[in-house]
């Protein structure tokens, strides 16, 4: 069973999926939980995603929304005595925390944390952080999706690093590298006829930068004046996208910037796209950077530990320094200018991107269960 927050738009349910895709071709009885509700206005969504886990063999149980998380947690430790749980896989903060509870609660099972990002704003409320530790003692492994991400939880739940495994994220190369139309793209994403687009992909939260990248759009536009700034994205917080709109019109941007929403076809988002920025102030193991490289997208992404675990300045991306929107604008300016060096940073970054792999991590992932669970009981008895 893999606990997660919801089936909704963050990278973390982008993970669980590949994973489960191909751990359903193995012998599993595969089921998710989710801990929390998913939105009302993204239910269509939510819907579409079910569907796609439902068609791996996936059971998915939903969040009772008249809960509060404490008691969906019970609902949780009662459902994997039902089902016979022998493995629970906890995914990102909040399910670490209260999917581990309910395994701990819910009779001999094995546990297994993974994390997702470096957990510092939310390790902070409400004791997550000792109960963190003392779940860390009644966890049999650890996962983390980055080095930086391994270090970070390592230092703060005070395990040595060896307890926990790094294993990559992948991408479905195939998928992000295929052909789409370009100029079709452009279309459905209103950017006008001979515009240059540059997007930022993500969550529309804080730690993905959104005002960094909006904060470099004049400059990038007193060279390129014909440029369109898309963001593209679920919008979590509506006070913080309220807050970027208002900064969208006090830097005189209202027509040259699109907040997309939620995007269903992203390999033709990123066909759209002359330039990919991910200015973020903290990731995990980004898997919309590893799309927008296997998509053949040229890169500006900041200087971040697990970025630079994935791309190479100068080689694969160009990496500026965080919170830096003049080094944004410059490094985009030269990329605008210079259409070869773009196409040959675009170019290694697919070559890049290729090496990450769902099927390698899925088969570490299957040999941990095995791992786990022998002698109970062995594929090939």
């Amino acid at each position: 069973a893999h606990v997660v927050n919801n089936i909704g738009f963050c990278g973390v349910r982008t993970v669980v999926f590949h994973l489960l895709r191909d751990l359903s071709r193995r012998d599993y009885d595969l089921h998710v939980f989710c801990v929390i509700k998913q939105p009302e206005e993204y239910s269509d969504v939510q819907r579409q995603h079910i569907e796609a886990f439902e068609a791996l063999g996936v059971t998915v149980h939903l969040a009772d929304p008249a809960k509060k998380t404490i008691f969906v947690m019970e609902d949780i430790c009662r459902s994997i005595r039902e089902l016979g749980i022998d493995i629970v896989h906890t995914h990102s903060h909040k399910p670490n925390i209260f999917g581990r509870l309910a395994a701990v609660l819910g009779g001999n099972v094995k546990v297994i944390a993974h994390y997702h990002s470096e957990y510092k704003d939310k390790w902070r409320k409400g004791g997550s952080l000792l109960l963190d530790k003392l779940l860390g003692e009644r966890t049999d492994r650890l996962i983390a999706v980055s080095e930086s991400v391994r270090r970070a939880a390592a230092k703060k739940i005070g395990l040595a690093r060896e307890r926990i495994e790094v294993i990559p994220n992948g991408v479905d190369f195939a998928h992000f590298s295929a052909a789409h139309d370009a100029a079709e793209a452009r279309r459905a994403l209103s950017v006008p006829v001979g515009h240059r687009a540059l997007g930022l992909v993500g969550r529309i939260v804080p730690p993905k930068a959104q005002e960094d990248f909006l904060a470099a759009a004049p400059k990038i536009r007193e060279t390129f004046p014909a440029t369109t700034f898309l963001i593209i994205g679920q919008a979590d917080e509506p006070k913080h996208v309220a807050r970027l709109r208002a900064l969208t019109e006090e830097l005189g941007l209202g027509a040259h910037v699109r907040f997309t929403g939620f995007q269903p076809d992203m390999p033709q988002v990123f066909s759209a796209l002359d330039i990919l920025v991910m200015p973020s102030h903290r990731e995990g193991h980004p898997t919309a950077l590893l799309e927008g490289m296997a998509s053949g997208t040229p890169v500006i992404a900041s200087d971040i530990t697990s970025i630079a675990e994935i791309a190479v300045d100068g080689e694969s991306a160009l990496i500026v320094p965080v919170r830096s929107p003049q080094a944004i604008a410059s490094a985009a300016v030269a990329l605008l200018a210079d259409p070869d060096r773009a196409q040959t940073l675009g170019a290694a970054g697919r070559a890049r991107a290729r090496e990450f792999s769902w099927t390698r991590a899925s088969d570490r992932i299957d040999a941990i269960y095995q791992e786990l669970m022998a002698p109970a009981f062995s594929r090939d008895a």
